[in-house]
């Protein structure tokens, strides 16, 4: 009965986040229409085809990202490197980091060891919060990335220099669909959540002084297999 409750959330929630753009998609369509059947010029009816391409990209977006929340995870464990993986994570979002006037720091613990993790699905669980934070950042700003070890833990940080997250919204960020930000899924946290419990971590929001938001993602250091 929960598993079927839960799966009428998830449908109806999909519904609701695909009914908006298919509804803005059949409108500029009907704008682009009446342009065409009034001879306007190819330059004009451009303007039309834009929103259309962008909502086609939501979509598609969300329909990925849902896919990834849904199927089944089956983690392959094998040595990592965090610090290298955050590295390689800084490099990625370098060009989106530069648009937004805003710079992003590796803190990683130089003698930290290998983690026996699934480095594939940690990628995307940190991805997901690193383009979070840069979206979330002023400019300019600075999002910063942390590795360190803490006992038989390992210990990643993602902390930006936004609005934060007020106190009443600490767990309504991890549900599905929730989201703050326009033309955002609601996805991209309850995501990377999954994947670190597949791991066999967790990931919360941890306490941070002055603004700005900070996701801590805690894992075995022995993997999820121990």
């Amino acid at each position: 009965q929960k598993r079927l409750s839960y799966l009428g959330l998830l449908s109806s929630g999909l519904a609701h986040e695909i009914k908006n753009p298919l509804n803005s998609i059949q409108m500029n369509l009907q704008l682009l229409e009446e342009e065409i059947s009034s001879g306007a010029p190819a330059q004009q009816t451009a303007s039309w085809i834009e929103p259309i391409e962008k909502e086609v990209r939501r979509l598609e977006r969300l329909v990925n990202d849902f896919l990834t929340f849904a199927r089944p995870i089956k983690p392959e464990f094998k040595p990592t490197e965090l610090g290298r993986v955050l590295e390689s994570l800084a490099a990625l979002v370098a060009s989106e980091a530069r648009a937004k006037e805003v710079s992003v720091h590796v803190d990683a613990a130089p003698d930290l060891p290998a983690v026996e993790t699934d480095e594939s699905l940690l990628r995307t669980a940190l991805l997901n919060l690193v383009l979070n934070a840069i979206q979330s950042s002023p400019a300019p700003g600075e999002v910063i990335l942390r590795a360190a070890a803490d006992g038989t833990r390992a210990v990643l940080e993602v902390e930006d220099q936004g609005a934060g997250v007020q106190v009443e919204r600490r767990e309504e960020i991890f549900q599905i669909f929730y989201t703050t930000k326009p033309g955002g899924t609601g996805l991209g946290l309850p995501i990377a959540r999954r994947l670190l419990e597949s791991l066999g971590g967790t990931l919360e929001l941890c306490e941070k002084e002055g603004a700005g938001a900070c996701f801590r993602a805690v894992l075995p250091m022995e993997g999820a297999r121990a």
